[in-house]
């Protein structure tokens, strides 16, 4: 074994190990104060035929979601492990960054294409069960968004690792997982305000004691939120749903 292979596998060790050590220290392993909580049977909240069709909606769903993840895997073994992956990379004649950046659009919108059934599939579902009024235009350009979204994503993880890769030839593992952890925090900042709003409209909670009891709620779960916001989310769901977003002063 090389000094170089060395060098990685030992890197490689250490940081599974910190990062054992860490998770072990930091999280926090009971999901409340006091351990586990009795779960409550859902005999006691629903009807008989609201847990049936419940449970119907969720047996398929789940079908179609492992479906689409082997197909997204299958592709991407497809893609990596055999020559039509290098046959896209043509004659290599445009500089690196282009390439890295090409590439991760082709290669996304093979997934994309390749899971579309899959996903209208998923779609129809939700609206048979009333779980989404949105249009068909509407949700091809939420899908649209979330390529793109993605594209930028992966271009600009894979640039930073390339870019590691090409300038520091032994010790660009530990130099890319550094610069990786910084655009991870980076990104959970700027999240709420760039991202966000690409799919939602914001608009900040009145004043009154819904607002009042959800900064409550934050302030004895320790949970430091500078504000409440409401999301038009109902163009997209029927459902409802309540988060935390964002890092620092971002965080609302």
């Amino acid at each position: 074994m090389t000094l170089h292979r060395k060098v990685c596998l030992a890197m490689t060790l250490c940081g599974a190990v910190g990062f054992g050590a860490l998770a072990f220290a930091l999280v926090p392993w009971d999901p409340a104060p006091g351990g586990w909580p009795e779960p409550a049977r859902a005999s006691d909240v629903f009807t008989a035929e609201q847990i049936n069709r419940g449970e119907a909606y969720a047996r398929w769903s789940r079908v179609l979601s492992w479906s689409s993840l082997l197909v997204s895997a299958a592709v991407a073994c497809w893609l990596g492990f055999t020559s039509r992956g290098a046959r896209l990379l043509g004659g290599r004649t445009s500089k690196w960054p282009l390439q890295v950046i090409g590439l991760s659009a082709v290669i996304l919108l093979i997934g994309q294409v390749a899971t579309l059934p899959l996903s209208l599939a998923f779609r129809q579902r939700r609206v048979d069960y009333g779980l989404t009024e949105q249009t068909l235009t509407d949700w091809a350009v939420d899908l649209a968004k979330n390529y793109l979204l993605g594209l930028a994503v992966t271009s600009i993880a894979l640039l930073v690792l390339v870019g590691c890769a090409r300038r520091w030839q032994t010790w660009w593992p530990a130099i890319a997982g550094g610069a990786c952890a910084g655009l991870v925090l980076a990104g959970s900042y700027v999240y709420p305000v760039l991202v966000e709003p690409l799919f939602n409209d914001f608009s900040s909670m009145p004043d009154g004691d819904t607002r009042s009891q959800i900064l409550a709620l934050a302030d004895d779960e320790g949970v430091a939120v500078d504000d409440v916001l409401i999301a038009d989310a109902s163009r997209r769901t029927t459902t409802l749903n309540a988060y935390v977003s964002g890092f620092g002063d971002t965080r609302r």
